[in-house]
């Protein structure tokens, strides 16, 4: 991610944008997890707080918005 220039990533469920300088989508992932099955679910929660640590560890101003298990609850 450091050699990304990202600025923004924003967790909604399944959904993650990663967003640059100019706040342009500049990588889009989706996750395939049945929110339902707590063994994917760990995972992806795992997957995001690697992330997380990750960008707090490159010391610039990087952020990010997780609302990973909340979006999914709502439906």
């Amino acid at each position: 991610m450091s050699k990304w220039s990202v600025h923004l990533i924003v967790i909604k469920g399944q959904n993650w944008q990663v967003y640059n300088y100019s706040n342009e989508i500049i990588y889009e992932f989706h996750f395939l997890i049945d929110f339902k099955n707590i063994e994917g679910r760990i995972k992806l929660e795992d997957l995001k707080l690697n992330v997380i640590h990750h960008i707090e560890s490159l010391r610039d101003d990087t952020s990010y918005v997780d609302s990973l298990v909340v979006e999914e609850l709502l439906y």
